[in-house]
C-alpha cells in the first residue's frame, strides 16, 4: 500500500507524543512493506522566517493555500492509495482535505488532541478543565478569555478556522481515528459521521523497552511536558507534601522540557530528593523509566491518549495517573497501576508515600502493566487496525454531492494548482524552476502549435486602441496577444497563482497595460459601461453560477461593446464520440480490473477510478458528471459543454450574432491536425452583442 503522511511537527524544544506516534506509525508501517511518503512542515522553520513571512502565519491557519498547492502536487507525483493527515496546525491548515478531494484520494484523520473544538487543544484554561466552547458552533468563549497563548488575536484564526472548516472536516475525510473512548465521547457534538469513525490507541513499539535488563532503583519518574496542563504544578505540591509528611529514601527524577522548565529548576534546585535531567533521547529516557518504581503522570488535562503511561507499562513500569481523561481505559487500577482523584495533590502524596514503603506491590504492578500491554497494546494488532482501517477508507471514500455546483473556492484552488495548460501532455512546466523568459517562449511554442487556430481568430477582433477586459488570464499567452494587437489591455483571475505569472510576463515583455487583478467574474472591480470588449477564452464554462457572471459582464460593457467567449462545444467529436463514448467506455472496462488489482493504472486512470469509487461507478459515468473531469483533468471540478441553445438560455442579457467552431481535439482519438475543426471542433468561439 502507498501511504501519504500529512503532518506539522511540533518544536523540537518542546516536542509532543504526536510526532513520536507519527514517526513510529510510519516505520511500522515500512517494516510491514509498505510504501510510505511524508509531507510535513514544521514549526522550527518558523524562526527562520522572515518578519513578514511570520506575520502571515495566522491566516495560514485558516488557509494555506502554500500547503494545498504543495501537496496535491505530492499526490500527483506520489500517487497514494490514501492520505492520513495528522496535525494540521498551524502551517498546514485544512487546506489538505480539499487537496485530497481534488485529488480523489481518500483522507484518513487522526484527531491526537481537541482542538476542532478547543483553541488550545487541550481542554484545559487556567489552571481548570474546561468545556466552554464543546458543542457551539463558534468558539466565542474562546475569544472571550485569550485562550492560544493568552491572547485573543491569536485565538481569532483558530476560531475562524474551526468555525469556517467544521463543514470539512464532517465530510471530507473517508475515516476518523480516535485514540481513547473517552475522546470520542468528549468530541461526539462534532457529528462527525458514527460510521467512519473507529477507536485506534496509539502505537507504542516494543522496541522502547530497553534491550538489556536493568535493576530497580528506589525512584519515580516524570518525563514530559513541562507545562500547567501535563500536571507538574500538582506534582511538585504533592512532592513537598510528601515531604512535610517524613518523606523517606524515594527520589524524584524529572525529565523534559518546556515553559515551567525554570519554574521546576528552581524549585528543585535545594532539594536533593529531586533530579532534573532535562531533555532527553528516547533511548535515555526509556533506559531511566525503565529503572523506576513508578512512572508519574499527573496530567491536569483530560488526557485523549496517555503515552507516557503506555510505554511505561512497555517498560514493565506502573503508571500513576489521575482517574479521568483515557487513563481509566489504559489502566486498572490496583493492579498495574494507581489511579488517583483529579487535581488533587495530598492524594498523590499518599501515593509516593505507598511506592517508597511497599516497593515489591509496585514491582507486581509493573510485571502486570507489561501483561496489559501486551494484551491491549500489541504493535502488531495495532499496525493491523491501522491498515483495516486504510482499507476502509479506500473502499468507502468520503461521498461527495454531485449535483451541487462546485463552489468558487474548491475552483480558484484547482486551477490555482494547475495553472492553465501545464498539465497538457507536452506542456512545460518549468516556471517555478528555471528561466521565466524562456519558460513563456516554450509556453506559446507549445500552445500556438497546439491550438494554431488562435492567432487568426484574435486578428479578427478589432483591438486597435480599444479598452479590453480578459475574464481569466491563464498563463497570459492571449494577453500578450491582444496587447500586441493594440488593445489596451485589463485582466482578472480568480486565482493568486495567474496573477502572479501574467504579471511576471508582462514585465519581461515590456507591455503596457491598464489593470491586472485577482478578482472574481462575479463581482468585477470596474465600474459600468467600462470597457469596449470583455474577451474570456476557456473560462466561462467553469463558472457555475454563469447567470451572475454574464451580468456583471454586461454591466461593465459598453452598449455598443462585445463580448467575445470560447467555450467547450456539445456538438463535437470531442464530446460526442471521445467523451461521451470511448472515455466512458474505456473506464466501464478498467474499472473492475484496478479494483481487483488485475491492472496497474495510469495516474489519469487511477485518478477517474478514484472518482468513481467517490460517487460510484454509474453517477460518476453520468455525461452531467463526467464532463466535469473529463475537460481539464480528473480534479476539475466544474465544467459545462455549449451550442447556440445553450448559450442563449445562460446569456440572456446578450444577443448571439456569430458563433464558429475550431480545434480538432478529441483524445483519444488521433485526430489532431486533420481537417474538420470547422464541423466538430471542440472550441466553439461566440461574438454577443448587450442588449438594452
Amino acid at each position: 500500500m502507498r501511504v501519504l503522511v500529512a503532518h506539522n511537527r511540533y518544536r523540537s524544544t518542546s516536542p509532543g507524543g504526536e510526532d513520536r506516534v507519527v514517526d513510529q506509525e510510519r516505520a511500522a508501517l515500512v517494516a510491514r512493506g509498505h510504501t510510505v511518503e511524508q509531507f510535513e512542515r514544521f514549526n522550527d522553520d518558523i524562526e527562520e522566517w522572515s518578519v513578514a513571512r511570520r506575520a502571515a502565519v495566522p491566516a495560514q491557519v485558516v488557509w494555506s493555500r502554500s500547503a494545498r498547492r504543495s501537496l496535491s502536487h505530492v499526490i500527483r507525483e506520489f500517487r497514494p492509495d490514501v492520505v492520513h493527515v495528522h496535525n494540521t496546525f498551524p502551517l498546514l491548515s485544512p487546506s489538505v482535505l480539499y487537496a485530497c478531494r481534488a485529488a480523489a484520494v481518500p483522507a484518513v484523520v487522526t484527531l491526537h488532541n481537541y482542538r476542532l473544538t478547543c483553541a488550545t487543544g487541550d481542554l484545559f484554561r487556567d489552571g481548570s478543565l474546561c468545556h466552554e466552547c464543546v458543542g457551539r458552533r463558534f468558539p466565542t468563549a474562546a475569544l472571550r478569555h485569550g485562550c492560544y497563548q493568552g491572547s485573543t488575536i491569536k485565538t481569532v484564526p483558530i476560531a475562524i478556522a474551526s468555525a469556517t472548516h467544521l463543514r470539512a472536516w464532517r465530510t471530507l475525510p473517508a475515516a476518523y481515528l480516535f485514540i481513547s473512548n473517552r475522546q470520542r465521547e468528549i468530541l461526539d457534538s462534532l457529528q462527525l459521521p458514527r460510521d467512519r469513525i473507529f477507536v485506534k490507541p496509539n502505537l507504542v513499539p516494543a522496541g522502547v523497552v530497553p534491550s538489556t535488563r536493568v535493576e530497580r532503583s528506589h525512584i519515580v519518574v516524570y518525563a514530559g511536558r513541562l507545562a500547567a496542563a501535563k500536571g507538574v504544578p500538582l506534582l511538585m505540591d504533592a512532592w513537598d507534601r510528601y515531604e512535610a509528611t517524613g518523606g523517606g529514601n524515594l527520589r524524584l527524577v524529572i525529565a523534559g522540557a518546556g515553559p515551567l522548565a525554570d519554574a521546576v529548576a528552581k524549585w528543585a534546585a535545594g532539594k536533593i530528593s529531586v533530579e532534573v535531567r532535562g531533555m532527553l533521547s528516547r533511548d535515555d529516557c526509556a533506559a531511566l523509566v525503565a529503572r523506576a518504581r513508578a512512572a508519574i503522570v499527573p496530567s491536569a488535562w483530560e488526557e485523549a491518549f496517555g503515552l507516557v503511561a503506555v510505554e511505561a507499562m512497555a517498560c514493565g513500569v506502573a503508571p500513576v495517573a489521575p482517574a479521568h481523561g483515557s487513563f481509566p481505559e489504559l489502566l486498572e487500577d490496583g493492579r498495574d497501576g494507581v489511579l488517583f482523584e483529579p487535581g488533587n495533590a495530598s492524594a498523590l502524596a499518599s501515593v509516593l508515600h505507598d511506592i517508597d514503603t511497599n516497593p515489591q506491590r509496585y514491582d507486581a504492578y509493573g510485571k502486570a502493566a507489561r501483561e496489559r500491554y501486551e494484551k491491549h497494546f500489541d504493535p502488531d494488532a495495532n499496525v493491523d487496525q491501522l491498515l483495516d482501517t486504510y482499507r476502509f477508507a479506500i473502499a468507502n471514500p468520503a461521498r461527495i454531492a454531485t449535483d451541487a455546483p462546485a463552489d468558487e473556492r474548491e475552483i480558484r484552488d484547482f486551477w490555482d494548482a494547475h495553472p492553465c495548460g501545464q498539465d497538457q501532455v507536452g506542456a512545460p512546466d518549468t516556471y517555478r524552476r528555471g528561466d521565466r523568459e524562456h519558460f513563456f517562449d516554450e509556453y506559446d511554442r507549445f500552445k500556438f502549435s497546439i491550438e494554431t487556430h488562435i492567432p487568426d481568430c484574435l486578428d479578427r477582433l478589432d483591438l486597435a486602441d480599444k479598452q479590453v477586459l480578459e475574464v481569466g488570464t491563464g498563463e497570459g499567452a492571449e494577453s500578450e496577444q491582444l496587447i500586441r494587437r493594440g488593445a489596451r489591455w485589463s485582466g482578472i483571475d480568480l486565482t493568486p497563482e495567474s496573477i502572479e505569472r501574467v504579471g511576471v510576463r508582462l514585465a519581461l515583455r515590456d507591455l503596457p497595460f491598464d489593470d491586472l487583478l485577482q478578482a472574481s467574474v462575479l463581482d468585477l472591480p470596474f465600474a459600468d459601461e467600462s470597457f469596449d470588449m470583455v474577451f474570456s477564452h476557456g473560462v466561462l464554462h467553469h463558472v457555475p453560477d454563469v447567470h451572475t457572471a454574464q451580468r456583471e459582464i454586461h454591466r461593465v460593457l459598453r452598449p455598443d461593446g462585445e463580448l467575445v467567449v470560447m467555450l467547450s462545444a456539445r456538438w463535437s467529436l470531442n464530446y460526442l464520440v471521445a467523451i461521451g463514448a470511448i472515455r466512458r467506455a474505456m473506464l466501464l472496462a478498467a474499472y473492475p480490473l484496478v479494483q481487483a488489482r488485475l491492472l496497474e493504472p495510469s495516474a489519469m486512470l487511477d485518478a477517474h477510478v478514484r472518482n468513481a469509487r467517490q460517487v460510484g461507478l454509474g453517477r460518476y459515468l453520468r455525461m452531467k458528471q463526467f464532463i466535469h473531469s473529463n475537460t481539464d483533468g480528473p480534479g476539475n471540478p466544474y465544467s459545462r459543454v455549449y451550442d447556440r441553445r445553450r448559450l442563449e438560455a445562460d446569456f440572456p442579457d446578450f444577443e448571439v450574432k456569430k458563433l464558429y467552431r475550431r480545434f480538432m481535439h478529441a483524445p483519444p482519438l488521433p485526430v489532431h491536425g486533420i481537417r474538420g475543426g470547422r464541423r466538430a471542433g471542440w472550441h466553439l468561439w461566440a461574438h454577443l452583442k448587450p442588449r438594452a
